[in-house]
């Protein structure tokens, strides 16, 4: 009887450790740690350009490299490739990349020296949305445990560490989104518990929603949403005589008062002179240039090509859309991908395929997931902070997968639906998925299981697959071979090489499968 009581609580001990350490800074600095080691293997052995848009990134950073004004007054020469790029609203991020980068040229012509760097501090811009979210994610009802383990699976994520290895202007988006989340919630939160009108958060708030748009135009549904949203806060918890209040001193509110005159200045140079002239606040590549010149941007030379020679789009197909869009963005999620110049100056691709574990995984989680939050969308709605979640993801999913389809519609095919474009808003998903789950797993009834032991097995199991089943880089490095690395280093061929052997006694389906 002795015995039995104390297994049982050397069993507690341990679980109460457990939750402790997944609780704890450590823990989540491990998850941070592992983004940046990942992260930085890929981006310093990586050849130039990964694919995720590297040479495109790159040459408009050095256009902007030539001048200090935000502003082209017309089409830069050589710049049809990169679209109607004058009128482009998503200029920020290469505007500012382009400082670091003009002093970094002036150090060194060096392209793989500058890529490199480049790189890195794109790290530092993905890296940083860890802590942003970590601060979102606390105004959930989810444990600091749940939070923590939350974002390790967000890090775990394949195309995270892939994305944030390469220059490209989602790394800034993804900590954006997470700022402007953050701001309407302490926004709410101050409305709802004293009845104080925080002008000073509002500001804030209008300010990076601006220049998020301006960084990638996407953003524009996130900022419509959190608008929205705080309208409808202020019509549910308005009070008589409101407190409005400043908490600033007079020089912090001419700071940014100024700043907020300088966001609303660029994006109604941008947007609004767009709306004006064009009658849409994106134009489209030929509403700008001529179709000759617009030949030149790849992507909309393809669309062009696809929607000339498309044949008639059945019903079947329009039918099957949203789940050939799911597949692929799904896929997308776990996959890996590389590129690089070939003779003539074009870039090729060669597609990993999903490790076949983490791809199981992945859509097991998505079908639960969809499942449970659908059985508690009605406790999940009445939380404040999980409702700004839904609606900020909604619109944001919603927007993207509509553009998808005003283009497939165009063209006949699935074109541009990519995995990546979902991670502004994935730590939001995931933390309703997870608190779905955890409700779940609390109200089922599993003989001498406590509910801490069954959320800390089924974590522990879900950690280990992810690790060791494709989560992270290994899947990168699995589906890797010697052309995807810098072509001077024979020393990231050869860590990689062993990388590889060691890994190929514990994940299954190692075989090298992959599409150029």
């Amino acid at each position: 009887m002795l015995t039995r009581i104390s297994m049982m609580s050397s069993k507690k001990d341990l679980s109460h450790k457990l939750i402790l350490f997944l609780s704890s800074k450590r823990f989540f600095a491990i998850s941070v740690a592992v983004f940046v080691i990942e992260s930085a293997w890929i981006a310093l052995s990586a050849r130039y350009p990964q694919a995720f848009d590297e040479q495109f990134h790159l040459g408009i950073i050095k256009l902007y490299a030539r001048q200090y004004s935000p502003f082209f007054g017309h089409q830069p020469p050589g710049a049809n490739i990169f679209g109607a790029l004058f009128r482009d609203p998503s200029f920020l991020y290469h505007y500012l990349m382009s400082f670091p980068y003009r002093w970094i040229a002036h150090f060194t012509g060096d392209l793989t020296i500058q890529v490199i760097i480049l790189r890195f501090i794109n790290i530092g811009l993905l890296g940083s949305s860890l802590f942003i979210f970590k601060r979102v994610l606390r105004y959930t009802p989810a444990s600091a445990a749940l939070i923590n383990t939350t974002l390790l699976f967000f890090v775990l994520t394949p195309v995270v560490p892939l994305l944030g290895s390469q220059i490209n202007y989602d790394n800034l988006t993804v900590p954006l989104t997470g700022l402007v989340v953050w701001w309407c919630l302490r926004f709410i939160d101050q409305l709802k518990t004293a009845n104080v009108w925080r002008w000073d958060i509002l500001v804030q708030l209008a300010i990076f929603c601006l220049l998020g748009s301006l960084v990638k135009y996407a953003f524009l549904p996130i900022f419509a949403g959190l608008f929205a949203i705080i309208i409808y806060s202020w019509l549910k918890y308005r009070r008589a005589t409101p407190v409005y209040s400043f908490r600033l001193n007079w020089l912090k509110k001419g700071a940014l008062m100024l700043a907020l005159l300088v966001s609303v200045g660029l994006f109604g140079q941008m947007y609004g002179t767009n709306t004006l002239r064009y009658h849409t606040p994106v134009p489209d590549c030929d509403q700008v240039l001529s179709v000759q010149q617009c030949q030149a941007y790849a992507p909309w030379a393809r669309n062009y090509l696809e929607h000339v020679q498309k044949g008639p789009t059945t019903l079947v197909k329009i039918a099957a859309y949203p789940f050939d869009w799911l597949y692929h963005s799904m896929g997308e999620l776990v996959f890996t991908i590389a590129s690089g110049f070939n003779d003539s100056g074009d870039v090729d691709y060669w597609v990993g395929s999903q490790l076949i574990i983490i791809e199981v995984v992945s859509w097991t989680v998505f079908a639960a997931g969809a499942v449970l939050v659908l059985l508690y969308v009605r406790r999940i709605w009445r939380s404040e902070t999980l409702r700004v979640f839904v609606v900020v993801s909604f619109l944001y999913v919603a927007a993207l997968g509509g553009q998808n389809f005003l283009d497939f519609l165009s063209t006949g095919e699935p074109v541009a639906i990519h995995g990546r474009y979902l991670l502004p808003v994935l730590p939001l998903i995931y933390i309703i998925v997870a608190l779905a789950v955890r409700r779940a797993l609390g109200s089922f009834k599993l003989a001498r299981i406590s509910v801490a032991n069954r959320k800390l097995s089924l974590t522990a199991a879900m950690m280990v697959l992810l690790l060791f089943e494709g989560g992270g880089f290994v899947t990168y490095i699995v589906r890797s071979d010697p052309s995807w690395f810098w072509p001077q280093s024979s020393h990231a061929q050869a860590v990689n090489s062993k990388a590889k052997k060691i890994l190929k006694p514990i994940v299954l389906d190692i075989k090298k499968k992959q599409t150029n």
